[in-house]
């Protein structure tokens, strides 16, 4: 089963379908935008479709659309990742931060991690990042990357397993970009090289 988001109306309100290996449309979910521009995204998990929506998670039962729990946070989530039969949020709070040397935006991401099955929070962690960080998922520890640090943490904990420091001559060495693959939902990690870790 496939959850495909439809049309949005003059009111922000869009419509999601679900539908079967047959084509056929199972039930339908309306879901409504509070912010323009504001990217919708759908995480498939075992069984249910997580929808995010500004600042909300919904999660739907896969079978019949039913809401199994809601979870609104304290700002927009920039994305949403799936590890294993949890959610990862990632947010950028601050967007209009204050300008540190050299003309660099600080950004606060806040990240929270998320029980699909009942919606519990796991834990949640934030820290400051110059620029629009880097983030992936490879091998239990999510990484971290911005212009002038590299951090790993636990993705079971959300500690911070460790912190270097970038020079001005090895940032492209710390850069890199998170691949999903859309049908397993895995993971695959992008070097600067374009060489890819799984």
């Amino acid at each position: 089963m496939n959850l495909v988001t439809g049309h949005v109306t003059e009111h922000g309100v869009i419509q999601s379908y679900a539908i079967d290996s047959g084509g056929v449309i199972r039930w339908k979910y309306r879901s409504k935008k509070k912010t323009e521009g504001e990217e919708t995204a759908i995480v498939n998990c075992d069984k249910a479709f997580v929808i995010k929506c500004d600042n909300v998670l919904t999660a739907l039962a896969k079978i019949n659309g039913n809401v199994l729990w809601c979870d609104t946070l304290k700002n927009s989530i920039n994305n949403v990742y799936k590890w294993g039969d949890k959610i990862l949020t990632y947010c950028l709070v601050n967007l209009n931060g204050r300008y540190p040397d050299k003309g660099n935006f600080e950004y606060n991401v806040a990240l929270k991690l998320i029980n699909v099955k009942d919606g519990m929070g796991l834990w949640e962690t934030s820290f400051s990042s110059f620029n629009t960080p880097s983030l992936s998922i490879c091998n239990g520890k999510l990484l971290i990357s911005d212009i002038i640090s590299f951090r790993t943490f636990s993705i079971e904990t959300g500690k911070m397993l460790s912190k270097e420091l970038i020079s001005e001559g090895d940032k492209g060495k710390y850069s890199f970009e998170m691949i999903t693959d859309f049908m397993s939902g895995d993971y695959y990690l992008k070097s600067y090289k374009d060489v890819i870790y799984w």
